[in-house]
């Protein structure tokens, strides 16, 4: 149908890999999302990796907290890129 008729609306929410600066691809390397990705998977998935490196979970909390930090700039990063 889409193909026919033109714009799908949902892929106005997701992102291809082709319109992303080099720190966003770097990002993308952090969270592990596939590409195109959408709003909705970006956010399962950084909930899915704060759980799981969590410093008050984990037992190496040095090493939780500096891959916390990197998963927190990494979803900035990638929030900017996707429409709400």
């Amino acid at each position: 149908f889409y193909k026919l008729f033109g714009d799908n609306p949902r892929a106005k929410t997701q992102v291809q890999s082709q319109v992303l600066p080099p720190e966003a691809q770097t990002a993308l390397l952090v969270i592990d999302v596939p590409v195109p990705y959408s709003a909705l998977v970006l956010k399962n998935r950084y909930r899915q990796l704060v759980k799981e490196n969590h410093p008050d979970i984990r037992k190496h909390k040095k090493k939780a907290e500096e891959k916390l930090k990197q998963i927190n700039e990494a979803y900035t990063v990638l929030k900017k890129y996707v429409a709400d």
